[in-house]
């Protein structure tokens, strides 16, 4: 194999893909960059025993073949050369690397013990825009649980129905949900439990421009312009998160979202870990906050909101209201009561689409 690039492009594209390699892997292959060059492409695999990443860079490719080289090396010594024309050659045993620096290194033999990922040939496959996709991701993953036990909860619950695709997320003390509009085959229909490491390579890698999911058996799979992933499903059934979100909503409490989250953010600042709630108590266009920690030293605030009910009290967790409200682009909020015991649904004012539960704190 004998090739030339450019060594940007080449840093880029190893930058992708080393997201789904082992730093410390006990599979040695699973640390390691595979490529294979022919007409004018340059393709790298990597792989972990979850998720397999593909991306393609323009070359000029000499020599046809295929190499494999340790990704955190490959790495570390293209960082460490200026910019300009990398020339690569490799034989069965070794890769030679000439940049501003020549390297010679030996070929890891491991590339017979590797895997393959098929990619899915699937007519169950969906278009979103990659801006769409992303903001999805980044308003949900904070609700993922990291419980080993509850493993079917560690990830993002995908379903796509009628051109909509929804994302679920929940850690058993609060539940997002979120839905927008995809395209592609309207017939569409799948749900899939994505685990939350691939989710989170894919919301750090996708930019501009459409994205397609397409969905195998066990597998999903992402492409966007030149790179792909594949990710195995965490099996399991996923909690029927509609008997999650409230239907009855006896109190809607209106505040500005800005505000609400500045002085939450001020009133709990005793809080340091997640065990100390902060009462909010509603009365008549207005809410005042109370926090206290176990030692008495204590805190509270007062806004106005649009609300006209009685006096009503209820507490939670500060931390849960402030990722909540970070993520809630909207001037106004809606809090949806029923009853100090019961969750809550915080949401952008008069939207269905994005819905936050909360569970209250009994204090």
């Amino acid at each position: 194999m004998k090739i030339e690039c450019e060594k940007k492009e080449l840093l880029e594209a190893v930058e992708k893909v080393i997201l789904a390699t082992s730093a410390k892997p006990t599979i040695p292959y699973l640390s390691n960059i595979y490529f294979s060059a022919k007409e004018n492409d340059l393709v790298l695999n990597t792989l972990d025993m979850e998720i397999f990443m593909k991306t393609v860079i323009k070359a000029k490719v000499k020599e046809p073949g295929r190499m494999v080289v340790t990704a955190k090396t490959l790495h570390d010594l293209l960082k460490a050369n200026p910019e300009g024309q990398i020339k690569i050659s490799a034989n069965e045993k070794k890769v030679n690397i000439q940049a501003k620096t020549k390297y010679d290194l030996v070929m890891p033999d491991v590339e017979k013990d590797a895997p393959e990922f098929k990619e899915i040939e699937s007519d169950n496959r969906v278009t979103v825009e990659a801006s769409v996709l992303k903001d999805m991701i980044k308003k949900s993953i904070f609700a993922i649980s990291t419980d080993s036990l509850r493993y079917v909860l560690n990830g993002v619950f995908f379903i796509v129905e009628k051109e909509k695709i929804k994302m679920v997320t929940t850690d058993g003390k609060r539940l997002i949900y979120i839905a927008k509009d995809c395209k592609g085959n309207k017939k569409a229909a799948a749900t899939a439990i994505v685990p939350s490491k691939a989710v989170a390579i894919l919301s750090s890698l996708i930019g501009e421009g459409p994205v397609e999911l397409r969905f195998g058996q066990n597998q999903i799979q992402f492409t966007f312009g030149s790179t792909m992933l594949i990710t195995r499903l965490i099996e399991g059934n996923y909690p029927n998160y509609e008997q999650v979100i409230p239907k009855d909503k006896d109190l809607k409490i209106t505040f500005g979202t800005k505000e609400f989250l500045e002085s939450v953010s001020r009133v709990s600042i005793f809080a340091a870990d997640r065990s100390t709630p902060i009462k909010l108590t509603f009365n008549k266009n207005k809410v005042m906050f109370f926090e206290q920690d176990a030692t008495g030293n204590c805190s509270s605030d007062e806004i106005e909101i649009k609300y006209e009910g009685k006096e009503y009290s209820v507490s939670y967790n500060p931390a849960y209201i402030v990722e909540i409200l970070k993520n809630i682009d909207s001037k106004e909020t809606d809090l949806l009561l029923t009853s100090p015991l019961n969750p809550a649904v915080i949401r952008p004012a008069s939207e269905e689409e994005y819905i936050n539960v909360i569970m209250p704190m009994r204090v």
